[in-house]
């Protein structure tokens, strides 16, 4: 009967090439002095090229000295929120924007109109999307008041002089804009 009790245990005890193999595995494994302790977690930090990405907090009456530091290029104002689906999944578009005319006298421009307690958020949001252009954030019934704004995203295109060219919104549901139809009127901008 022990001859059977033996073979049975032998069956289930690993080959010594497995044991020294998965001795070794986890010996490598082991801890060092750089490792996280268990009860630590490893601290994020954004890429470094996020870090410059900022949110401004501005209020309506500095904007004409934010528009005014851009005189001689054409700026594009996109109007968004944290909150708003569209605007968060079309962002991209504006980032491509920026990627594409940044050397052309063109300058790119975010104004979110999300609570200044969700300042933070947007800011996690821009980082994201590396968003490295100005970004501000205005009071919504401020700026929304200006620009006579009744949906975003909402898109607007000033001339070298901060005056209003052309504006991209969806306040009419027959005629909703894409970025690119931003994108075209941009190109025929700057090739003029």
């Amino acid at each position: 009967m022990s001859r059977c009790l033996s073979v049975r245990v032998n069956a289930y005890l690993p080959s010594p090439a497995i044991v020294l193999w998965l001795a070794a595995l986890l010996a490598g494994l082991g801890c060092n002095r750089d490792s996280p302790s268990p009860t630590t977690r490893p601290q994020t930090q954004p890429a470094p090229e996020t870090d410059r990405i900022q949110l401004r907090s501005v209020q309506l009456v500095e904007w004409q000295k934010i528009l005014a530091e851009y005189r001689g290029q054409y700026i594009v104002v996109d109007t968004w929120a944290t909150w708003c689906i569209p605007c968060r999944q079309e962002f991209p578009e504006l980032v491509a924007l920026h990627r594409k005319y940044a050397d052309k006298g063109v300058v790119v421009m975010s104004v979110t109109i999300d609570e200044p307690k969700d300042a933070n958020k947007a800011l996690e949001f821009l980082r994201q999307q590396r968003a490295d252009f100005p970004n501000f954030l205005i009071d919504y019934d401020d700026w929304t008041n200006h620009w006579n704004i009744k949906g975003i995203p909402c898109v607007l295109v000033l001339d070298r002089e901060g005056k209003l060219l052309r504006r991209f919104d969806r306040d009419d549901p027959d005629r909703q804009f894409k970025y690119s139809d931003v994108d075209r009127f941009l190109a025929e901008l700057v090739s003029k």
